[in-house]
């Protein structure tokens, strides 16, 4: 992926692809997903 694609990446896109697969990967920190992490949703009216 270079400098440009990582530019376009919104938030949500850098966590799944990036933070998530490091802290519940089979070579990540090995938390468990359901316990310890908590997606955000937005909710507009």
């Amino acid at each position: 992926m270079d400098g440009s694609q990582k530019k376009a990446l919104t938030e949500t896109d850098i966590r799944t692809k990036f933070i998530t697969p490091a802290i519940v990967g089979d070579t990540g920190a090995g938390w468990d997903l359901k316990l310890r992490c908590w997606q955000g949703a937005n909710v507009r009216s």
